[in-house]
């Protein structure tokens, strides 16, 4: 008796960001990166309320070199291999049952053979369970997970979140040296500057995002060491840096189609563009560039999108 099985481990949906070159900024934004000993020191003239805005830092050249070193390109196939071990490994404790990779583009598909169909259906249920949890097990382990947009089948994303959360310790200096630079702008105050900032770095290309999932998506560190980023790597940075000043603030995510933006639970003015997320309002920002979109605003072709209520978005 033979059984087939099939384990699809989906490629991301695009999160691409393209926006207007429109009210870009008077000029380009200007950055030093100087490596010391122990150190990098990043300085950086950019725009700000019509004045040039002087922007220092120092990271430990530790702290960039380890800053997510298990975070790559999201690649299938790595993932199909790493199962299929564990699977070979756990079906090897059943006597006279023989486990049979077939070939396939997109999917981990294997052959159950043996004499005992009720032991081959026992494993079958056993394969598919730890296939379900290895490749949760090796996402996470690789900062990636699971979303299924409303606009798509289910893909694999960057852990955004996550990727936040453990980004606290390594951008404190970061947020430091800003605060230090506005020690008294109000939360929304401060999200104007550190958006302006970052709708200054460079745009990243996208060339290879519709081959694999992360190609593109830059994490915090690696976006200031590579002056460049797409937009939910900006949308990251500045998440992680409004978190560490205001960390009871509350945030999300949101993807509209193609894109990511990030919401922030502060009182919104009447003019802003908000997102009603279970029941709180969320002022929408849009850190991508290089159009200077001020708190509250975003681009015209998301609007639409956020009118009924965001269905795609992650809270924290």
């Amino acid at each position: 008796m033979n059984v087939i099985l099939a384990r699809r481990i989906f490629c991301s949906s695009l999160i691409a960001c393209w926006l207007p070159f429109s009210s870009m900024a008077t000029a380009p934004l200007q950055i030093k990166i100087t490596s010391q000993e122990q150190s990098q020191q990043f300085s950086y003239l950019f725009h700000y309320q019509n004045k040039l805005e002087r922007l220092q830092f120092s990271l430990s050249n530790l702290t960039v070199a380890e800053h997510f070193r298990q975070f790559r390109r999201y690649q299938p196939t790595y993932i199909q291999q790493y199962i299929w071990r564990d699977l070979q490994q756990h079906a090897a404790s059943y006597p006279g049952i023989k486990l049979q990779r077939l070939n396939a583009l997109s999917a981990l598909r294997y052959q159950i053979k043996g004499q005992d169909p009720e032991l081959i259906k026992q494993l079958s249920n056993e394969l598919t369970a730890l296939a379900t949890e290895r490749e949760a097990h090796y996402l996470a382990q690789m900062y990636y997970t699971q979303f299924r947009f409303a606009y798509g089948q289910p893909s694999i994303i960057p852990d955004h979140v996550r990727i936040v959360l453990d980004s606290l310790t390594d951008l404190a200096p970061v947020a430091s040296a800003i605060k230090q630079q506005q020690p008294d702008l109000t939360p929304r105050q401060m999200l104007a500057y550190i958006s302006n900032w970052l709708q200054q770095i460079p745009y990243q290309d996208l060339t290879d995002r519709q081959h694999s999932s992360g190609s593109s998506f830059n994490v915090p560190l690696k976006l200031l060491a590579e002056n460049r980023g797409d937009c939910d790597s900006k949308a990251v940075l500045l998440a992680t840096l409004i978190k560490i000043m205001f960390p009871k603030i509350k945030l999300a995510f949101i993807y509209p189609p193609n894109h990511a933006l990030l919401a922030v639970a502060i009182k919104p003015k009447d003019e802003d563009e908000t997102a009603l997320i279970a029941g709180q309002l969320y002022v929408l920002v849009d850190a991508t560039g290089p159009a200077q979109l001020q708190v509250g605003k975003i681009s015209s072709e998301y609007k639409t999108y956020i009118q009924n209520g965001p269905s795609d978005y992650r809270v924290f």
